[in-house]
């Protein structure tokens, strides 16, 4: 059974816990780098709230949702996942993320001095709305965050940042139930049209979002600099 994500009406979806039990899907082929994986930067049903006007989305990490809205991991059951709500610098977020930088730097190493000064920088804590980790006995699974981006010309939009599955637990479906999650929280926020970033170098990334509904738009600032940068945008 793939991951889903509980949802609550009215606020952010908190923690799910889904047998994982059977055998995987036959009909994803083994390789390398699975579909799961290296994204820059997983359906629940549609919340009952109103949809929001981005022009007035909140400026700062003081006006987005508050964290009583996220939980802390506690330790899963055996032959589940449970996704946890949490913040961008939670240790389990950033050990992953660390380990996607490992992943992705061979890639994009020999253009170093193409790229240099030409690409965005990471997202700043403040900006992130929620944190999204899974977790299984063996301990952290996957991550995305949904970020509140702060653009120059004054365009606040809502991206999907750094979805990465572990390596170990790839084809199992977990990036898209991180996909699916960060798009319930948006649509709790009254989010309509969501956006995202990957890289030209990242094909498994660019395949998992076409085949979920996202569509490949004109690169956004701070993006459109970048020789390498991949966008979408997906209507919720």
């Amino acid at each position: 059974m793939s991951s889903q994500v509980a949802v609550v009406p009215g606020i952010l979806p908190l923690v799910l816990e889904t047998p994982m039990s059977g055998p995987r899907p036959q009909h994803r082929r083994a390789r390398p780098l699975d579909t799961d994986v290296l994204a820059s930067g997983v359906g629940p049903a549609r919340l009952q709230s109103p949809r929001g006007n981005l022009a007035a989305a909140p400026r700062d990490r003081a006006d987005l949702p508050s964290t009583a809205l996220r939980t802390e991991a506690a330790p899963p059951r055996d032959g589940t996942v449970r996704w946890v709500a949490t913040d961008w610098d939670h240790p389990d977020a950033l050990a992953l993320r660390r380990r996607m930088d490992a992943e992705l730097r061979p890639r994009y190493a020999p253009f170093d001095a193409e790229r240099a000064g030409r690409r965005a920088g990471p997202p700043n804590a403040r900006e992130i709305a929620v944190t999204w980790l899974a977790y299984e006995r063996a301990g952290p699974l996957a991550t995305a965050s949904l970020r509140l981006l702060h653009r120059s010309d004054g365009a606040d939009l809502y991206e999907v940042k750094r979805v990465y599955v572990h390596d170990e637990h790839r084809g199992r479906g977990l990036a898209r139930a991180a996909l699916d999650a960060v798009e319930t929280s948006a649509r709790a926020l009254g989010v309509a049209r969501l956006f995202l970033q990957t890289g030209k170098l990242q094909p498994e990334a660019i395949g998992l979002y076409e085949r979920q509904g996202w569509r490949r738009i004109p690169c956004y600032p701070p993006y459109d600099t970048d020789p390498f940068g991949v966008c979408y945008g997906k209507r919720l």
